[in-house]
């Protein structure tokens, strides 16, 4: 049995050894592994209820996780080195891959023109009116916009957001949380 399984970890140490790129898509192990499967299913010693029918039916399982895991990291991958617009990767795709990559672009084109923005690109969650911040200095009291604000080292304190990023830039404060 342990051969059986070579072809795919083969396949799946191909994409550990280097995860900056993507090597070319293993068709061969992928083929051989699901004719493995294949075989397996349809042995003619796989009656149901014997232990080594459940036994190699649990094998078959595994090595179809095992592709399923290839496969899906993969695409992982491919999206990974599309969103950092690495154009080296492309040359390990396979036509099925190249397909998927021209089509996920054409709906990411139309839902930019629809939308108005990138759903491809990460969201950050909005940021609260205010924040808590903890004072790092005593610096007594400073202007902030057109006001001012005491800062007394160790005191917690409730500012606007666009404040308190301004005082922990100039690193007299330290932001805990954002407030709804």
């Amino acid at each position: 049995m342990a051969s059986w399984n070579s072809h795919i970890i083969k396949a799946l140490q191909s994409l550990e050894s280097d995860t900056l790129t993507l090597p070319p898509f293993d068709e061969e192990s992928i083929h051989e592994t699901r004719n493995t499967i294949e075989a397996i299913k349809n042995s003619k010693d796989n009656e149901d209820g014997d232990l080594a029918s459940a036994v190699l039916n649990q094998y078959s399982d595994r090595l179809q996780n095992g592709v399923d895991i290839y496969l899906k990291t993969r695409i992982s991958r491919i999206m990974k080195l599309h969103s950092e617009n690495n154009k080296d990767y492309r040359k390990g795709l396979s036509p099925i891959e190249n397909d998927f990559l021209s089509e996920y672009k054409s709906a990411i084109a139309s839902l930019k023109k629809d939308l108005g923005f990138d759903p491809s690109v990460k969201c950050k969650p909005p940021k609260g009116l205010n924040a808590e911040v903890i004072v790092l200095k005593d610096v007594g009291t400073i202007p902030i916009g057109t006001s001012y604000i005491m800062l007394t080292k160790n005191e917690v304190l409730t500012v606007r957001t666009s404040v308190a990023e301004e005082l922990e830039h100039l690193g007299l404060v330290k932001i805990n949380e954002y407030l709804k």
